[in-house]
């Protein structure tokens, strides 16, 4: 009996007193760098990061274009070729725009949105797009971008 009883406070304290690391990926934060800088640099005052999904030495980042924290539009998102930074700003090739409606000559869809319907995580980028109901969560691989775009009604056109 003594035994089962030792052999219990053993595993309850090991129990009570562990406490998980966290790893290294849980401290990125991947906001940093993207906001307007107060004191220009030879960048101008670009942050010239993004928050966007990337894979580390992958072929694709999925990213909005030209984002800047303090902007509250989203006019496009890339998903090759990103560039960040001094001087073509944040933006890639091949746009996508999920949007609800038709384009009105001369006029690209953009969206508002907030912080608030905003993530990212190292390797995934969430946003909820105000002006069409729209959640679009993306994700990159070695290889390959997902992106999933989530509305409740009606059909998605991408440009």
């Amino acid at each position: 009996m003594r035994i089962i009883f030792s052999i219990f406070l053993i595993f309850a304290s090991f129990i009570i007193g562990y406490t998980k690391e966290k790893q290294p990926v849980e401290y990125v934060n991947p906001f940093i760098g993207t906001a307007n800088s107060v004191r220009p640099s030879i960048w101008e005052s670009n942050g010239g990061t993004y928050p966007g999904a990337a894979f580390p030495f992958g072929m694709v980042q999925v990213t909005p274009d030209d984002y800047h924290y303090n902007s509250l539009n989203i006019n496009s998102f890339s998903l090759l070729d990103h560039t960040s930074g001094y001087p073509k700003g944040s933006m890639g090739n091949f746009h996508i725009m999920p949007f609800v409606g038709n384009i009105q000559s001369g006029k690209e869809p953009y969206s508002t949105f907030s912080h608030e319907k905003e993530k990212a995580l190292p390797g995934y980028y969430s946003v909820f797009l105000d002006d069409y109901a729209i959640q679009a969560e993306m994700t990159a691989t070695e290889y390959a971008a997902f992106i999933f775009i989530l509305r409740a009604t009606n059909r998605i056109r991408f440009i």
